[in-house]
Formats: C-alpha cells, sequence, structure tokens
C-alpha cells in the first residue's frame, strides 16, 4: 500500500512535536552532542528546523536523493553548519 504524500497528512506537525518530547524524556541533555538526527528533511527541511529550535546541539544529517526535493531545499536552507 502506497502511503500519502507527507505533506497531505494533516497532523504531521503533531509528529514533531511528539519526537520533540521523546527526546527530551528519552535523552540527558547534557549528551544531545553525542546523537545525529537523520531524516530527508522534505523540500522545507521543517524537521530540522523544529529540531534545531529545541535541540541546536544536536548534529542533523539529511539524507534526501530526489535531486528536485535537494534542489528546493537547497534554496529554503540560508545556513548551512558542518562541524
Amino acid at each position: 500500500m502506497k502511503h500519502p504524500a507527507y505533506y497531505m497528512r494533516p497532523n504531521k506537525a503533531v509528529d514533531r512535536l511528539a519526537l520533540v518530547d521523546v527526546i527530551r524524556l528519552v535523552v540527558n541533555p547534557e549528551e544531545l552532542a553525542d546523537y545525529t538526527y537523520y531524516s530527508m528533511g522534505g523540500p522545507t527541511l521543517e524537521d530540522f528546523r523544529m529540531i534545531y529550535e529545541f535541540f541546536p546541539e544536536l548534529r542533523m544529517v539529511c539524507i534526501e536523493e530526489n535531486e528536485d526535493t535537494y534542489k528546493r531545499q537547497s534554496s529554503t536552507c540560508r545556513v548551512v553548519f558542518i562541524g
């Protein structure tokens, strides 16, 4: 069964906030820098924005492979952190 496009899911913001809550409950704040968040990111990188807002010390890696989506991400993302 094919899943609906991510942008068509009405409660994706709830999913993101649930992930933030789980990270807060499970990970010791002093150890956040030891973890990496992997995601496809989607065309607007909204999940990366939210994760960075709550956990700026968490490393993030986008594994997007769709060339058109990657181009859109490149125009959306104003700053790239490499570290």
